[in-house]
């Protein structure tokens, strides 16, 4: 939105309408739950209230904390050091701490919630 409209107003617009929608979410007794979760675990709304809304406003929330060149810095990090991979979660807390030099495990538990272990090595049975 910043690239497409550099005045900013529209970039501002669209997420305070995507904090409007999340909060009218919440607000009407849906449950407000992490991000980390697999997709069986949202309703059809909820799935997009959750992922599609509240994940774009973590971004949002982490530009305010740490400022937006720390935020491209750890994303452009991410990027190329997991390019073509499968990665987790933890990975993207782990870059956004070792850039911002930060310990942000209290806003990734907030927005993100609590990490699966999804290595396969330990979730494949024994006898595989």
């Amino acid at each position: 939105m910043r690239a497409a409209h550099p005045e900013g107003t529209t970039a501002d617009d669209y997420v305070a309408g995507k904090q409007r929608a999340y909060s009218a979410y919440t607000g009407a007794g849906q449950p407000d739950q992490a991000l980390d979760l697999p997709v069986s675990s949202y309703t059809g709304v909820g799935y997009g209230l959750i992922v599609y809304t509240k994940g774009p406003l973590f971004f949002v929330e982490l530009e305010r904390l740490l400022g937006r060149d720390t935020v491209y810095k750890a994303l452009n990090t991410y990027f190329h050091r997991y390019e073509y991979q499968v990665v987790t979660s933890q990975d993207v807390e782990h870059t956004f701490n070792e850039v911002s030099g930060k310990d942000l495990s209290a806003v990734f538990h907030k927005w993100v919630g609590d990490f699966p272990d999804t290595s396969v090595a330990r979730t494949l049975p024994a006898t595989f």
